[in-house]
């Protein structure tokens, strides 16, 4: 993907898709171009903000890293999405980890590139501020999914948020999913075991397609299993 690309994804998905277009050409006229591979990061939990990310091309998994797990799988994005407002806003180390599944595309903007922004537009704080509330959303329905007691519910609810079915950035990225059996567990507390019983039913009710290293979803029929597709709340 070359650079005119990147800046075609990012202008027609996600939050630089929803504000004026003064202030999205200011963004991308500022930001920098970055290429990752499979499994590298693109920041790490309670580093240093030095400015925010948006991906233009690939997958990137957002992860949190506690107590009892060095790296639990929270989230994935796509392309169109972006990461770190609310760290730059405050000026505060990162409070997730990004790490990418297949080789991606990121564009950078610098706090400093920002600034000078935000000194020339005096609407650029209120645009900046509606990325951190869209992913409070998905924070909000993260934490929703994981109160659900029902196993089967509660896998489909979190498949349908993670292949980007659900939530404020619904339909900007691919029904698939590319989290290993371990990190899906990890995402929905629950065991190996249990989520591959769960997996199997699902498959078998055509739910999904476990394919190689990754899940396609069904989502009329995932749908159909899920009691938190609360889309019409989180929009």
């Amino acid at each position: 993907m070359n650079n005119g690309q990147a800046i075609s994804v990012l202008s027609s998905r996600g939050w630089l898709s929803r504000v004026p277009e003064d202030f999205r050409a200011a963004i991308l006229s500022r930001v920098t171009y970055h290429a990752f591979d499979r499994g590298d990061w693109v920041f790490e939990q309670d580093g240093p903000s030095e400015g925010m990310w948006g991906i233009a091309s690939g997958m990137a998994v957002i992860s949190i890293r506690t107590e009892s797990h060095p790296e639990a799988s929270a989230h994935v994005i796509g392309p169109g999405q972006w990461t770190g407002a609310a760290a730059l806003v405050l000026g505060s180390e990162r409070v997730h980890g990004l790490r990418c599944l297949v080789p991606s595309q990121f564009v950078f903007l610098s706090a400093r590139a920002f600034d000078v922004i935000a000194k020339e537009n005096n609407e650029a704080w209120r645009w900046m501020a509606a990325l951190p509330a869209m992913n409070m959303q998905l924070a909000f329905m993260t934490v929703e999914d994981l109160l659900i007691q029902d196993p089967r519910r509660r896998c489909a609810a979190i498949l349908l948020r993670l292949a980007g079915c659900r939530g404020p950035f619904r339909g900007e990225q691919p029904d698939e999913i590319l989290l290993t059996q371990e990190q899906l567990a990890l995402s929905m507390n629950m065991s190996r075991t249990v989520l591959g019983e769960v997996l199997r039913a699902l498959e078998k009710d055509g739910c999904i397609e476990r394919r190689y290293k990754h899940i396609v979803v069904m989502p009329d029929a995932l749908r159909s299993v899920s009691i938190a597709d609360r889309e019409g709340v989180a929009q």
